[in-house]
């Protein structure tokens, strides 16, 4: 598990390292990432998957309560009211092999009309990005390994956008898909909504599982 942990966290900083010195980008593969295409008020967005509370929304004209990173929309989530515990959430699926690398960021945010209370540490609601990787068991694929991290909850500042740092996983064995995830949280009812936003995901080349070193990785990028 500590070596898994190991090679994804080389494979992240090989990323973000080669982006930010030689100024290149791996190409964002979600459809519709700023949900700007498609209808808005209150309805799923536009090349998602969703689940739960989950809607692209047009920017505000009377308040602040949609106001996007970018663009002229973005997807505002909240939890179910249903049992102790329960999810929304929007994902993109894609197919990958062994070894790929898989990179995810995003942007959150949260209005101080409808603001998040507490944190996942405190008992309250909380949001992610994650990477989810499946097998191809039948009949129901299996979840086998994942990534993720917390990009809102009631401690984040109000009223003004969050980036979520971005998390990098490769594929383990026996993967055959991978989806980008945000997932809302709610626990015990607590009320607050979510704002998303530019949400980033790339996929960039694969090096063998056995082989996964960091001259490996960097061999990746120099073929580019």
């Amino acid at each position: 598990m500590l070596k898994r942990t190991l090679l994804s966290l080389t494979a992240c900083v090989v990323m973000l390292l080669m982006v930010a010195v030689t100024g290149a980008s791996a190409q964002n593969i979600l459809l519709n990432p700023g949900f700007e295409n498609g209808p808005t008020v209150a309805v799923p967005p536009t090349d998602w998957e969703s689940f739960g509370n989950a809607y692209q929304e047009a920017a505000s004209t009377v308040d602040y309560r949609f106001v996007p990173f970018a663009g002229n929309n973005l997807c505002s989530m909240y939890g179910n009211w249903s049992g102790a515990y329960n999810v929304s959430g929007i994902f993109q699926e894609f197919s990958v092999v062994p070894g790929d690398m898989c990179m995810l960021s995003s942007y959150a945010r949260h209005w101080g009309g409808d603001a998040m209370i507490g944190s996942q540490a405190t008992g309250g609601n909380w949001v992610v990005q994650k990477i989810a990787f499946f097998n191809n068991k039948k009949p129901q694929p299996e979840e086998i390994a994942s990534v993720e991290s917390i990009i809102l909850d009631g401690s984040f500042a109000q009223d003004v956008w969050h980036y979520g740092v971005p998390i990098c996983a490769l594929a383990p064995a026996e993967a055959v898909t991978v989806q980008a995830m945000i997932l809302y949280i709610q626990v015990d009812a607590d009320g607050g909504a979510a704002n998303i936003d530019d949400v980033y995901f790339c996929i960039n080349g694969t090096v063998p599982v056995q082989e996964c070193t960091w001259g490996a990785l960097k061999a990746l990028k120099e073929k580019e």
